[in-house]
C-alpha cells in the first residue's frame, strides 16, 4: 500500500451575502485563463464566528488608479496610492484586519462564487467589536 493520498475536496458551510470582519490571509499575482491577463487574487480569512477561519476571495486588476477597485482598496487600507509604485512590498498588508462586503454571484453556466466585492473602512467601534470576536477566537481555541 502506497504513502500518498488524493486531497479530499473539503466542502464549507455557505458564506452569506453580508459584511464581515476579515484578515487578509494571501495576496497573489496570477493570470487570467482566458485573456492571459496578470489579476490580483486576495485571499481573506473570516474572523467573526460562526465562520471563524472559512477563506473567501476577492479580484482586482493590478492597475492602480484612485477609481480602480485596487486603488479603493488600498485606500481603504491606508495606504497612500501616491507611494505605491512597483517596488511597493503588498505583502506588507498580508495579516492586516478591515471590513469586506462579501457576494455569492453566478456565471453563465450556473456555478456560484462567493467573493469579497467591496472593503469598508473601520471605524473605532468596529476595531472594538473586532477585537471582542478575536478575543472569543482565542478563547475558544484554548479551550
Amino acid at each position: 500500500m502506497g504513502l500518498f493520498a488524493r486531497a479530499e475536496k473539503r466542502e464549507y458551510p455557505p458564506v452569506p451575502d453580508n459584511i464581515y470582519f476579515l484578515e487578509i490571509a494571501e495576496i497573489k499575482q496570477k493570470l487570467g485563463k482566458s485573456s492571459g491577463k496578470p489579476y490580483l487574487n486576495w485571499k481573506f480569512k473570516i474572523a467573526q464566528a460562526p465562520l471563524v477561519g472559512q477563506f473567501v476571495w476577492g479580484i482586482t486588476s493590478p492597475v492602480i488608479t484612485p477609481k480602480s477597485r485596487l486603488g479603493q482598496w488600498l485606500t481603504v487600507l491606508g495606504v497612500n496610492l501616491a507611494e505605491v509604485d512597483e517596488n511597493y512590498n503588498e505583502q506588507a498588508l498580508v495579516g492586516r484586519y478591515i471590513k469586506g462586503f462579501v457576494k455569492t454571484t453566478e456565471n453563465e453556466d450556473g456555478q456560484a462564487f462567493t467573493n469579497v466585492h467591496e472593503l469598508l473602512e473601520m471605524t473605532e467601534v468596529d476595531k472594538q467589536i473586532l477585537q471582542q470576536f478575536l478575543a472569543q477566537a482565542n478563547t475558544a481555541k484554548v479551550a
